[in-house]
């Protein structure tokens, strides 16, 4: 497995017209080895972007704060009763629904926290669990502290394409065209046996594990294997 060091030695190896890094620094390395991860994330789904949590519902407490890395929520259940809950805006149970307390039914999403109507009536441990798709981890080389890490989350035999999308942005920054050309066309030979690989798991897992029009009263019988 390739660390973040061993990318950018290998970058940088590749790299004849700058062996000794006068031109482009291995922090500028680094940076386009997050860059090409980006790329990475942007467009596909990836396993290590698949998450979950649980939150410990206090009774007349509506919002509760979400991950910063938080991107997506896929599913969300009540785990006493193992019932899915449906996702609304704020302002669709505003306009609709009175203000109330009991078991959750819904959640919304609002300015980075979850919310759930009716609103909980209990206090009640890992009351609602839940999967999200989150971040991936910035790259570093050492010390890593969170949110970072010193090997990629890509899967390993993918890592190679982090390196290519480096060397495509190391290119076209000193205007080496003929050079950026060939590794752009290694990096996007590498993002497409990404997509083919990944985009099929569990993409919107929420309508294909519940399609649309019977997640209402729906027990929740699919097991992730994200912890």
């Amino acid at each position: 497995m390739a660390d973040v060091s061993t990318q950018v030695s290998n970058v940088r190896s590749r790299f004849h017209k700058d062996r000794n890094g006068k031109v482009i620094s291995d922090i500028r390395i680094l940076a386009y080895l997050n860059e090409a991860q980006d790329m990475v994330e942007s467009s596909t789904l990836l396993p290590a972007s698949q998450v979950s949590n649980t939150i410990t519902l206090v009774a007349d407490q509506q919002e509760y704060s979400l991950e910063t890395d938080n991107i997506k929520i896929t599913l969300a259940r009540y785990t006493a009763n193992d019932r899915v809950l449906c996702e609304n805006t704020l302002l669709n149970i505003q306009t609709q629904f009175t203000s109330s307390t009991g078991t959750p039914e819904q959640y919304y999403i609002w300015g980075g926290s979850i919310g759930f109507h009716p609103t909980p009536s209990a206090n009640e441990a890992a009351g609602v669990k839940y999967w999200y798709i989150k971040t991936l981890d910035e790259l570093v080389e050492s010390s890593a502290g969170t949110g970072q890490v010193t090997t990629s989350e890509v899967p390993e035999k993918f890592h190679w394409v982090l390196e290519r999308g480096a060397e495509m942005l190391m290119s076209q920054e000193i205007a080496d065209i003929e050079r950026a050309q060939v590794a752009e066309l290694k990096f996007r030979e590498g993002m497409d046996q990404i997509k083919s690989t990944y985009n099929s798991f569990t993409y919107n897992m929420d309508s294909t594990l519940m399609p649309e029009g019977s997640k209402t009263g729906q027990t929740y019988l699919f097991n992730p294997t994200a912890s």
